[in-house]
């Protein structure tokens, strides 16, 4: 079985990759520089769908792996998008939208790969985890499943993080069955990686 760091640094076209915190979220950025940061050492484009708490964290974990972040900012290499405001604005009467969403990530991720060198994008997203986090449980699995059918189009694997502390306060195990189920791979510690596909 691959590792979750060995995954995060060359994740397949189309995995989609989920992983669970609760109120220490220095395992999650750790692991989005990981996984951001080798996308770009492999020469590919990088979107990043963060709280601005988490842009700010990854922006200074990516710096200090020794990565130029004017650079690849400036050269449109690394996109950052707020996740709240990307969130609203693939809402139609509260619930996620399928054409909104192609509208508001389709020309992010298109822009990354003609940026990248590799001709290849990746991306992080927390818009589902935001939705989570509400409560609003059936539009955070309505969202995921409309990022499949961007992810089959477009080649690119994601990366998404719930707030939920699976050992102190998950609180819904059918709806994280769910969520499990949405995904090809979970992140099960620090170093385990759980295939959710045969």
């Amino acid at each position: 079985m691959q590792s979750w760091a060995a995954h995060l640094a060359s994740p397949e076209p189309h995995d989609h990759l989920v992983q669970f915190y609760g109120t220490d979220d220095s395992l999650l950025v750790r692991n989005v520089a990981a996984f951001c940061g080798a996308g770009l050492e492999a020469g590919e484009g990088v979107v990043v769908v963060a709280t601005p708490a988490h842009a700010d964290a990854l922006l200074v974990q990516l710096r200090d792996a020794g990565h130029d972040v004017p650079a690849v900012l400036g050269f449109g290499r690394l996109r950052l998008m707020n996740a709240g405001r990307t969130l609203e604005t693939v809402l139609k009467a509260g619930v996620p939208d399928w054409e909104l969403l192609q509208a508001a990530m389709a020309g992010p991720l298109a822009e990354a790969r003609r940026a990248s060198v590799a001709g290849k994008a990746r991306a992080f997203g927390e818009m589902v985890g935001i939705l989570w986090e509400r409560g609003e449980r059936a539009s955070a699995l309505r969202l995921e499943a409309y990022w499949d059918r961007l992810l089959a189009g477009a080649g690119v694997p994601l990366f998404c993080a719930y707030p939920v502390d699976l050992v102190g306060d998950a609180d819904d195990p059918a709806g994280l069955d769910a969520v499990i189920a949405a995904h090809t791979h979970t992140c099960a510690g620090p170093r385990t990686l759980i295939s959710n596909t045969p």
